[in-house]
């Protein structure tokens, strides 16, 4: 971690992790949680462009494709979590 990193999580009261890097491949499928509903919604986007022949997601739009799939998918990200309490 660089230094500012560091001065920055201790002026905000921010804790870091910073696991050894042999064990981060275990720590991998924690990813799946947060990541794969965006990507289903993403997924169903670009099904649903391609269904109607608009097939315009290049280098320049990607992001902003990402985004709304992120936009779309955070409510129920944030719903689910609830309900697993």
């Amino acid at each position: 971690m660089h230094s500012e990193c560091i001065e920055y999580c201790i002026a905000h009261r921010n804790g870091s992790y910073c696991p050894p890097s042999h064990i981060t491949h275990l720590l991998q499928p924690l990813d799946v949680g947060p990541f794969s509903l965006p990507q289903k919604v993403h997924g169903n986007d670009v099904g649903r462009l391609t269904r109607l022949g608009n097939v315009d997601i290049y280098k320049g739009n990607f992001l902003r494709h990402v985004v709304k799939a992120r936009m779309k998918s955070t409510t129920r990200i944030i719903d689910f979590g609830f309900m697993a309490r």
